[in-house]
């Protein structure tokens, strides 16, 4: 299945996802593949861009949405984990 993230949350998790270096930054899709698994309820395969207006006229559901939120707690995550070494 495939979770949807909007251009601008894209762009935020983009800069975050570079301040890693390789091993974190697979760390840190697994965080987030996690999150948005126990949100969507299912397994999820890959992420789909979409543009703000794509947003705004199909019916996509919260729940098949990546936010700020997860992306954030994600890189929190990665880096507690990065610091406790």
């Amino acid at each position: 299945m495939a979770i949807s993230i909007s251009k601008k949350d894209y762009y935020y998790f983009k800069v975050l996802y570079g301040s890693f270096d390789q091993t974190n930054r697979q760390k840190f899709l697994e965080a987030l593949r996690n999150i948005g698994n126990k949100k969507a309820g299912t397994e999820i395969s890959k992420i789909q861009i979409i543009d703000d207006t794509m947003l705004d006229q199909s019916a996509i559901s919260p729940n098949k949405m990546i936010t700020r939120g997860m992306i954030r707690i994600a890189y929190k995550t990665i880096k507690e984990e990065s610091n406790k070494k």
